[in-house]
């Protein structure tokens, strides 16, 4: 176990766990097929980690109802992260190279999963990961593309923070296509350069555990070195 290492649930921005961030995206809960991307500088996750990240939360920008108002689905809703040095670009596709799909398949809500009625909302809706992700610094990115709701013009925005001046880098680039390969981006060098925009999201990291296997590799190898100490000191 590494003991500087952090886990649990952490909120990103940090600054916004329990402040309302300001401003919103749509495209995390729109109902027309989307897709979104996000971009949170490295100073905004210090102490996570090192460890996997199984899951995450959004949270409804203030002012809005429950959402949905009964059930809803989305038959597509792909999740990919990945580790980033740059910033995000026009090409959806270039951003998404060396990232690991975390989750796919369809995304199904009760009535009222995401509550509303508060300043800040709750994290109240927790999307898990069938892939965890292992990160251990740096720049975090995330991609979303979903398809078509179950009703195509019922949406819900998600909450999200202007990050300038201290962070320029945090941004999202978004297309109104799930299988878009080029979209805008909004803050960032590349969507404005004077500010930065981050969705306000909670992650789930866990600690890593090793595999049975590398376990009793682990045992094995410690053994051999015993027997060796103890041929030595018969010697």
């Amino acid at each position: 176990t590494n003991a500087s290492a952090q886990f649990g649930n952490f909120v990103i921005p940090p600054a916004n766990a329990a402040v309302e961030g300001g401003t919103s995206v749509s495209n995390v809960l729109q109902g027309a097929e989307a897709t979104i991307q996000m971009l949170w500088k490295g100073s905004n996750l210090t102490g996570v980690g090192p460890g996997n990240v199984t899951g995450i939360w959004f949270r409804l920008n203030e002012g809005s109802a429950s959402f949905p108002v009964g059930p809803y689905s989305w038959t597509s809703y792909a999740i990919r992260m990945s580790t980033s040095s740059g910033p995000l670009t026009t090409d959806l596709t270039a951003n998404e190279l060396g990232s690991t799909l975390v989750r796919s398949g369809g995304l199904s809500l009760a009535s009222g999963d995401f509550t509303g009625g508060a300043t800040p909302n709750a994290f109240s809706f927790f999307i898990p990961f069938s892939t965890p992700f292992f990160y251990s610094g740096g720049d975090l990115f995330l991609s979303i593309r979903h398809g078509n709701g179950a009703i195509a013009f019922q949406d819900a925005s998600v909450d999200a923070t202007i990050t300038a001046p201290t962070d320029v880098l945090s941004s999202i680039a978004v297309a109104s296509s799930e299988s878009a390969t080029t979209g805008t981006v909004i803050g960032g060098p590349n969507g404005g350069g004077t500010i930065g925009l981050a969705v306000v999201a909670q992650l789930q990291v866990s600690e890593v555990v090793p595999e049975p296997a590398t376990v009793a590799l682990m045992g094995a190898g410690l053994l051999g070195l015993m027997a060796v100490a103890s041929r030595r000191r018969r010697a």
